[in-house]
């Protein structure tokens, strides 16, 4: 439970963070460099806010994690190391969508749950970043 209000504290402060920073940013027309940082910083400073409000040991004990303590934080810290690596080759839709369905399982989710996340993030960054934003895929 420690764990959990630490990373609450910490997703609370980079989003804060982030969206402080992104007024400094050029203005433009339309969607311009400002609004990455701000959709990090609100989801960071969302999800800090559920976390700290939500008990997470009673689900950890029921969904029979495979993983836990040192070597979940371990693999969870090279796969964000090495996931922005994969953006070059794959595009960003693919990248973010199996370094969310690769968290989400190694938290201990089912499969289903895994790849609803999965196909969820992809469907997001395509409308966002493709649809919207034109950065080419």
């Amino acid at each position: 439970m420690l764990w959990a209000r630490i990373g609450a504290l910490l997703a609370l402060i980079l989003g804060t963070l982030a969206i402080g920073l992104s007024f400094g940013l050029p203005k433009s027309e339309g969607p311009g460099p400002e609004l990455f940082p701000r959709i990090l910083g609100l989801t960071l400073v969302l999800a800090g806010g559920w976390l700290a409000f939500h008990s997470g040991d009673e689900e950890a004990k029921e969904s029979g994690e495979k993983l836990i303590g040192w070597a979940r934080a371990l693999l969870l810290s090279l796969l964000f190391l090495f996931a922005p690596m994969t953006v070059s080759q794959l595009g960003l839709g693919v990248s973010a969508a199996l370094a969310a369905g690769f968290t989400t399982w190694l938290c201990g989710e089912s499969w289903l749950r895994t790849l609803v996340v999965a196909g969820v993030l992809w469907l997001f960054s395509y409308l966002v970043f493709t649809r919207l934003l034109g950065v080419p895929g």
